[in-house]
């Protein structure tokens, strides 16, 4: 590996690790620096348990974190599998590719960027605590809850992506399949969301397993495709001899 890789590798390493210890000093100031001021239904277009915090005596929030069913731990967890498969394939075809501006490289970080923030997402339930304390956000034209404006933005990241990454992702058949198959079933998800009010404990479950396909065909996918690509990017044998 060149030295200019090598140094590039060591300092995204040391960036990586710089912030995770400020991830976790923060976290540990948060953790003693709070006060539970109420629980429950707090929110009227909520159905879920929200809690009112007050951090430093100065800032109050509305976060909606609940115990999870172990189908959404699991889910979660796979959507983490997945943004790390996500990020080590991007790392891999950056430094052991012979293309130092290979597209592939852009589209596996930013994927496993939404991955994984999809997975802290379902565990803590990030984007409704976010929609809570911007309540502007549902004065917006159909906008009923502040939290689907959020949805809606994960939405237009991962059209935009298909656009941008078009060529990338059509380069494998049965990655493209599987990734369609799970936006078929996303969207029984999402149907199944939409009636979990008056549809008990059945749209739930299909809600729940629907979420967990999903997951599992999003990381079989990028799998194959890291893969597909991941081959293609390393340079052959014959290739290293000629210098090429």
């Amino acid at each position: 590996m060149p030295k200019s890789e090598t140094k590039t590798l060591f300092s995204i390493i040391v960036i990586a690790l710089a912030l995770l210890a400020i991830t976790i000093g923060l976290m540990q100031l948060l953790a003693h620096n709070y006060k539970v001021l109420e629980k429950g239904q707090l929110l009227p277009y909520s159905k879920g348990t929200i809690t009112k915090v007050r951090f430093f005596d100065r800032w109050t929030l509305y976060t909606e974190f609940e115990r999870l069913p172990n189908v959404d731990i699991l889910t979660a967890f796979l959507l983490g599998a997945c943004g790390w498969s996500a990020l080590i394939f991007s790392a891999l075809i950056k430094f052991l590719g012979h293309k130092r501006k290979d597209p592939a490289i852009s589209f596996f970080f930013w994927l496993g960027v939404l991955l994984t923030w999809l997975a802290a997402d379902e565990f803590f339930g990030l984007h409704e605590t976010i929609g809570h304390n911007l309540q502007w956000l549902k004065t917006l034209p159909g906008i009923k809850a502040p939290d689907d404006f959020i949805v809606l933005l994960y939405a237009f990241a991962a059209v935009t992506g298909l656009i941008v990454f078009r060529r990338i992702i059509l380069a494998d058949k049965l990655a493209l399949f599987l990734w369609g198959v799970a936006a078929g079933v996303a969207l029984v998800a999402g149907i199944a969301d939409t009636l979990r009010g008056g549809g008990g404990r059945l749209t739930n479950y299909v809600e729940e397993f629907s979420e967990l396909a999903v997951a599992a065909l999003i990381l079989f996918g990028i799998l194959r495709l890291g893969t597909t690509l991941l081959r293609k990017s390393i340079p052959s044998a014959a290739e290293l001899g000629s210098g090429t």
